[in-house]
């Protein structure tokens, strides 16, 4: 959903410019839900998919490869993002900002992604992305995913592990 916790636009023309000036082959799309849709996404330029119902939104997301995501300081420093856990359940690499729970979301019990403080760290993180997917695949997606299931999850709060 778009929210003024999740601001686009900056990470849009960051993205823009990578795709255009990086020797990688690169698509660059946006999943927003079509009836929110704010009028002024139809000028960014970008490939838009509809993301309204649960379907398309997990269809989206087993197709990309790479999620960039960026949320507000002052709403995100203490929570985790259900979209970064969708998406690195459905394979893809997370690219996002570096706040506390965030970092701890895409690094345990492996790391399915990276975290950037500033804006200008984003276009060598997708160079590291797209390296480590073509060595290693999804390989650390199916093992962050194994240690996330309720069973293993509740073996963590029963022993008192803090990790």
């Amino acid at each position: 959903m778009i929210r003024k916790d999740k601001p686009i636009a900056k990470i849009i023309e960051i993205l823009k410019d990578y795709t255009k000036l990086s020797d990688q082959k690169c698509e660059l799309v946006l999943g927003v839900p079509f009836w929110q849709k704010p009028k002024d996404l139809d000028n960014l330029g970008v490939k838009m998919y509809d993301t309204t119902t649960e379907k398309q939104y997990l269809d989206l997301l087993n197709e990309v490869d790479i999620l960039v995501a960026y949320y507000e300081k002052h709403r995100y420093y203490y929570r985790t993002s259900g979209v970064l856990s969708d998406a690195a359940c459905c394979g893809c690499y997370v690219i996002t900002s570096d706040y506390p729970v965030l970092r701890h979301q895409v690094n345990w019990p492996v790391s399915v992604g990276s975290t950037f403080k500033t804006f200008d760290e984003i276009p060598s993180l997708l160079d590291e992305a797209i390296s480590y997917i073509r060595e290693h695949g999804q390989d650390n997606q199916w093992l962050w995913r194994e240690k996330r299931t309720a069973e293993e999850i509740a073996t963590v709060f029963s022993k008192g592990n803090r990790e």
